[in-house]
């Protein structure tokens, strides 16, 4: 059974959550499925399905995992640009690394980054070919 984290390591129980408590509900849950097969969307559904308690039990689990000495580097999140044609889940990223005017990536390492949603909203409207904006996090 593989774990719901972005390097498919076993999240840890909150510090101070008795087992019979909404996080053992979630690990329940999660016992049934195999997050190695799951996409970005699956996932997505996942979590909107999950009652309250046991969202706050996954979000306190991610939490903990972060915050442990050394193991995720900080988060760092950025507004692409989507190609607009291009799949939802498998977007094409406006990138100035490969071309200095312009063209569209698959890898979202070299695709350009705006700290605003405005800034990549309005850079948006100036391309000739339909895009859509989308914030994006690594870490």
């Amino acid at each position: 059974m593989t774990y719901p984290s972005s390097d498919n390591g076993e999240l840890p129980r909150p510090t101070g959550t008795p087992a019979h408590t909404a996080y053992a509900r979630l690990m329940a849950r999660c016992a049934r499925l195999d997050f190695d097969d799951m996409t970005p969307i699956d996932y997505a559904e996942f979590v909107e399905d999950l009652p309250t308690d046991e969202f706050m039990a996954l979000i306190a689990m991610h939490d903990e995992y972060r915050n442990r000495e050394g193991d995720a580097e900080p988060l760092e999140t950025a507004w692409l640009v989507e190609r607009g044609d291009s799949p939802v889940s498998m977007p094409l990223y406006f990138t100035l690394a490969v071309d200095p005017l312009g063209v569209w990536t698959a890898d979202s390492e070299e695709a350009l980054r705006f700290a605003r949603e405005i800034d990549a909203a309005g850079f948006a409207r100036t391309l000739p070919v339909g895009s859509r904006v989308c914030e994006h996090a690594w870490g």
